[in-house]
């Protein structure tokens, strides 16, 4: 063994010499991995003769056996000498099988080296949730126009109001176009939950007038790419405007709402404390993602192509496994307004991303030595208990371990 050293951030290279003594060795070693599956007349199964086992089974195919459990063995010593962590199978080259000591030449990637620097220097805004009086009104609208307890008005249509259509949209030949239609959808004014232009074309309609070539321009972006970018003429037909008047709002309509009786106060009370959990999640969630930024940016490392392949066909895969996929892959891949190579670059950089992302984190928490309480060892223990039986429950206890400790440190760095 000798000459071992670091070609890339991620990968190694070193040579292997491999004695004759070694490789006669594992020939015998070979022999007796195929003699207990030679069965031959006048022989008990797994008690034939070396010469019978080579007849059987061929010179070759033990010799080529023999080579690779040789090569095998030393390969996995030198491993372990030199502590080096594989994360892939290994590239082997001989130049010459008849010359002994046999000259191996492998290379392999490796576990990266992180270069992480100081994060415990990153800040983050402070998470300061407020909750006014509007925010609750907004909500009680909300729930007002879904219950429908809205009040019919007979006046112009605004935001806010919650109006009930018909509507549909022109081709160029008068024909009604696929999937812009509807008769009595009702819609909440303001809230994007149609076509900005469309949505702008209702303002100001009363109930029973009828509005057509309303221009509507679809985004470049939109889900359907026979669609995205176009201007298409809607015609919309009010049939009723219903105004949201949150002072109307009251015990009455909190028991058909809640199922329960309750006063007005009280039930703005559990609304703002969920609108203050909702606000302080997303709050926490975008702190995370700001961290997680700028720990990566102070973050040096060289990712195994092997991860980002991995990661690639990860992504292609759970995308080629879609019902839309499967049912039209041509279709596909034109309402994406892509093709496959030009996602997968797109994959590729988030991808590579998300991946040092999660290094980066592994070696923070390593490095402020994050630990868990004896009840939070509990959750991860019985979490691992329920992993797929492919994987070892050490493996399962790793993974449910290292999760809780990524988990914990970005909770204690935003808090």
């Amino acid at each position: 063994m000798a000459d071992y050293k670091q070609i890339s951030g991620s990968r190694v290279e070193f040579q292997l010499e491999i004695s004759e003594e070694t490789i006669k060795k594992a020939h015998k070693l070979a022999i007796e991995s195929f003699r207990k599956n030679v069965s031959v007349k006048g022989f008990r199964k797994g008690h034939v003769t070396d010469e019978v086992v080579l007849q059987s089974v061929g010179l070759e195919k033990v010799s080529y056996e023999a080579m690779n459990r040789a090569i095998d063995g030393e390969y996995r010593e030198f491993l372990i000498k030199n502590e080096i962590s594989p994360v892939g199978q290994p590239e082997v080259d001989v130049k010459d099988w008849e010359k002994k000591p046999l000259q191996v030449k492998c290379s392999v990637e490796v576990y990266p080296e992180i270069k992480l620097g100081d994060f415990k220097k990153i800040k983050v805004d402070p998470i300061n949730v407020k909750v006014e009086e509007k925010d609750i009104d907004e909500v009680i609208a909300t729930i007002m126009s879904d219950s429908k307890l809205g009040k019919k008005v007979d006046r112009a249509a605004k935001k806010g109001d919650v109006v009930v259509i018909d509507f549909l949209g022109r081709a160029k030949d008068d024909s009604v176009l696929p999937r812009t239609d509807g008769k009595e959808q009702r819609v909440r004014l303001g809230m994007g939950h149609f076509l900005e232009d469309l949505e702008a074309g209702m303002m100001g309609m009363k109930a029973g007038e009828e509005k057509k070539n309303i221009k509507v321009k679809f985004p470049k972006g939109y889900h359907s790419a026979d669609m995205a970018g176009k201007t298409v003429p809607f015609e919309v037909k009010m049939h009723a405007v219903e105004e949201l008047s949150v002072k109307d709002f009251d015990e009455e309509m909190i028991e058909k709402v809640a199922g329960q009786k309750k006063t007005v106060k009280e039930f703005r009370e559990g609304l703002k404390n969920m609108i203050i959990g909702n606000k302080t999640q997303a709050a926490k969630k975008k702190a995370v993602e700001s961290y997680q930024e700028k720990l990566v940016k102070m973050t040096k490392c060289e990712l195994p192509e092997s991860w980002i392949q991995g990661e690639l066909a990860s992504r292609m895969d759970k995308l080629k496994s879609s019902p839309q996929f499967q049912h039209d892959p041509e279709a596909f891949w034109k309402q994406m307004g892509k093709t496959e190579e030009s996602l997968k670059k797109e994959f590729r950089v988030s991808a590579e991303e998300s991946l040092k992302s999660y290094l980066a984190l592994v070696e923070a928490v390593k490095q402020a030595e994050t630990t868990l309480t004896d009840d939070e060892l509990k959750e991860a223990q019985h979490e691992a208990g329920h992993a797929p039986e492919h994987v070892s429950k050490e493996q399962a206890l790793e993974k449910a371990v290292l999760s809780r400790k990524i988990d914990k440190f970005l909770e204690q760095a935003v808090s």
